[in-house]
């Protein structure tokens, strides 16, 4: 337990550190929520919710999808490539440690990028809500984040390190487009709503909207994404497995 604990704890500060994270995590996100909710007006409804706490979820989202991707990927391919996971397993710490602790310590760091945006959007925009959907949000955001942790992983077992940074940009921006995190879905076509439907990212933010709309957290949402948690889970080791094999 103790080296779970120092393991996330170093993970967590080495997240915290890097500028990428502040920049994709938390100043893309409040730039972009600043600008659309300035142009659309905050008190715009969206499916009965004003714009600026719809909108405020969507970057809350989009934030943990980016820091969930890229704060793993880079890490996880640079220990790679650099035989660190060799490494680990000659040292007394567990291997369910090492993976255990990366995940842990990802979703901390989500956590605080979800906590400043809520203060910000709370503070300077005025966004109310009942402390129930404030609190059932941001842990949805933090512990409905693991499919984008997995993500992040398998990336990072794939590509080689500067690669992994490419290929979590065209991800990021790809679903959350595609999942309704920029603009509502209702006004896309209705191919593209289909495809919305269907994306990790769309199901991820719709709890939270509709958290917010005063409605009950929906079942199928969160079954979809421990479908996607699980695929990508089993793809993650057989990919692993395969470069053994490989490397032997």
């Amino acid at each position: 337990m103790n080296a779970l604990l120092k393991q996330c704890q170093f993970e967590a500060v080495r997240a915290l550190r890097n500028r990428q994270f502040i920049f994709f995590s938390v100043l893309m996100p409040l730039i972009f929520y600043f600008i659309f909710v300035k142009v659309n007006g905050g008190n715009m409804q969206v499916e009965g919710t004003a714009w600026k706490a719809y909108f405020l979820m969507s970057m809350a989202a989009f934030s943990v999808v980016g820091s969930s991707m890229f704060g793993l990927a880079g890490r996880v391919a640079f220990e790679r490539t650099q035989g660190w996971l060799r490494l680990v397993q000659t040292t007394p710490l567990p291997h369910y440690a090492y993976v255990i602790g990366k995940c842990l310590s990802q979703l901390m760091v989500g956590l605080v990028s979800v906590v400043v945006l809520f203060l910000v959007g709370a503070v300077s925009q005025g966004v109310d809500l009942s402390v129930g959907q404030w609190g059932i949000s941001l842990l949805w955001l933090v512990l409905g984040s693991l499919p984008f942790v997995a993500i992040g992983i398998l990336v990072g077992v794939l590509f080689s390190t500067e690669a992994t940074y490419l290929v979590c940009n065209i991800l990021n921006m790809g679903l959350g487009i595609l999942g309704g995190l920029w603009w509502p879905i209702t006004i896309m076509p209705k191919v593209m709503q289909h495809i919305a439907y269907a994306t990790p990212t769309y199901r991820f933010a719709h709890v939270t909207w509709q958290v917010i709309g005063g409605k009950s957290i929906p079942v199928e949402d969160v079954a979809i994404l421990l479908g996607y948690l699980a695929v990508l889970v089993a793809l993650t080791l057989w990919v692993l497995r395969r470069k053994q094999v490989q490397d032997a």
